[in-house]
């Protein structure tokens, strides 16, 4: 519903008091600086006090919205106003619009300057702000409808529809469902203009449980989604599954420095109001198969009194996928050296950071088992990681020996024979530029002795931003060496010459949970000051 309003007035004023900020790179060595290109981006409180909103980038392409006086914005009526022109613009308004709520903003003015609704995705793309905002101006004329809320239904879900997006989904999408018995549909998106999408639906979706495949890697990915999703809804679809194969903006899951937004939990938060179930791909913050949750309380200061904002629980299913990457480079490795080579050294399964170790050791009963049953050997596998320090977006130090647990006192890990004699796997959730990978090559090679004949790597997302070439080229003194070889999993566009892995037995598992009462793991996750 659209409507005239006098306030209007009033944004015009803000709008003149505006001026670009300046953003010190130093704080964030892994970001760089965004300007907002075309139109303007402004934002302030109804009293007239700006709030600094810095905008930066990550080398892969995601933005991270910081607030430098965030402190101004709890309790705060604001206005903010933002050019609406492309998908990028898209999600910076719903990031800026999310990160404005958790610092406590108690009302939000939206104005979206030169844009105006067109069809009814545009008017879908209004309902998606409305999640944030409280109130949306479109030059004179104010929209105030929302999202409808939605009993999710409980019952046990039979899927009957599959449905894709993005073309090279479809022979993933085609396999799944011949191996189900379920129809295959593509959903199509089209930008028809600067900020304007329309949808285009299969036919006959009404009243059917439907699991849409999905990865949201870049803007584009995000603003089809959730178009897509309203859409579902719109057409009467019974229930909305979502298989995420690559979850975007995940690892921005707390704040690192005071002021920062919360991303992943504000994608995750949009995303739980337009679907009934929502599973994703080994995401960032999941750590281990199950369901993950986002929320918590965030705790700062404002003029000496302590604030303490509580965000509502967001759940996700989590996938492990580092057990079918590392059956894949087990058949590499032996189709390579033969099996009487292969049965007489240990296999190492190591992440390079403890961020990963709980997939790595999930999965080493598995890949045991897959051993045994697939090659008639036995030999031991076990699971490690390395002690890992960013220093920027590009550059990670990695220091001590391979360890075996978590906590205050990691404890090196006994590997028979040492790590000169294992086979190591390197399993990383995600890369962009392969440089934690290499740097981990380097130290295993240079620091512990390891071989370079038996080390070999896996991602389960390959967020590649070089090519191959680039990749496997040595660094003499970058402190970076490749890994015999890497693979990946096809849940991201990829490069050429990469070996691939299949995610279809990942989509499977899926559906399994979709259709399975929900008895799952759960595990706790908190925002808290030490995060800070």
């Amino acid at each position: 519903m659209m409507r005239k309003i006098s306030s209007y007035f009033l944004i015009s004023l803000v709008l003149l008091n505006y001026s670009f900020l300046e953003f010190n790179h130093n704080l964030f060595p892994s970001l760089r600086r965004v300007r907002e290109g075309t139109g303007l981006s402004c934002c302030f409180t109804d009293e007239g006090k700006e709030i600094r909103v810095i905008t930066t980038q990550f080398p892969d392409g995601e933005f991270l919205v910081s607030l430098e006086n965030f402190q101004d914005v709890y309790g705060a009526s604001i206005i903010y106003s933002h050019s609406l022109n492309s998908a990028d613009d898209f999600v910076k308004i719903l990031l800026t619009l999310g990160t404005l709520k958790v610092y406590g903003a108690s009302h939000i003015n939206l104005h979206l300057s030169d844009w105006k609704p067109q069809n009814r995705e545009d008017y879908n793309l209004l309902k998606i702000f409305s999640i944030f905002s409280d109130e949306i101006m479109i030059g004179d004329m104010s929209y105030e409808e929302k999202i409808e809320e939605f009993s999710k239904i409980k019952e046990r879900v039979y899927i009957d529809a599959l449905l894709y997006l993005e073309d090279r989904f479809e022979a993933l999408a085609k396999e799944v469902g011949e191996k189900e018995g379920r129809s295959v549909s593509a959903v199509e998106v089209e930008e028809i203009g600067s900020g304007h999408w329309q949808i285009n639906l299969p036919k006959g979706l009404k009243g059917r449980n439907v699991l849409l495949i999905h990865s949201t890697e870049n803007s584009e990915n995000i603003v089809e989604l959730l178009l897509a999703l309203l859409a579902l809804r719109d057409a009467g679809v019974k229930t909305i599954s979502l298989c995420n194969t690559y979850q975007g903006y995940a690892r921005q899951d707390k704040v690192f420095n005071i002021g920062q937004g919360i991303s992943a939990y504000i994608i995750l938060k949009i995303v739980n109001r337009l679907v009934d179930k929502n599973i994703m791909l080994t995401g960032h913050f999941g750590e281990k198969e199950g369901m993950s949750k986002l929320g918590g309380e965030l705790l700062f200061t404002k003029g000496g009194e302590e604030i303490v904002i509580k965000l509502p629980e967001e759940r996700i299913y989590n996938i492990n996928g580092f057990g079918e990457v590392a059956k894949k480079m087990v058949d590499i490795v032996i189709e390579k050296i033969g099996i009487d080579r292969f049965k007489n050294n240990p296999l190492l399964l190591l992440s390079p950071d403890d961020g990963g170790f709980l997939y790595v050791n999930e999965i080493v009963d598995e890949i045991k088992e897959y051993i045994l049953n697939k090659y008639k050997i036995n030999i031991e596998v076990m699971a490690g990681y390395l002690e890992k320090k960013r220093i920027s977006g590009w550059e990670v130090i990695i220091t001590g020996p391979v360890l075996s647990n978590l906590g205050q006192k990691p404890v090196p890990l006994d590997i028979p024979g040492g790590v000169k004699n294992a086979w190591i796997f390197i399993l990383d959730d995600e890369t962009s530029t392969g440089g934690t990978i290499k740097s981990a090559v380097f130290h295993l090679i240079e620091e512990l002795g390891a071989s370079w004949d038996n080390i070999y790597s896996g991602v389960v997302h390959g967020k590649f931003k070089i090519d191959m070439e680039e990749f496997y080229k040595r660094e003499t003194e970058g402190k970076k060496i490749p890994p015999q070889l890497i693979v990946t999993t096809e849940s991201l566009s990829l490069p050429k010459d990469i070996i691939t892995v299949s995610i279809s037995p990942l989509i499977l598992k899926a559906i399994e949970w979709i259709e399975e009462e929900e008895l799952v793991r759960e595990r706790n996750f908190r925002v808290h000051s030490s995060s800070f």
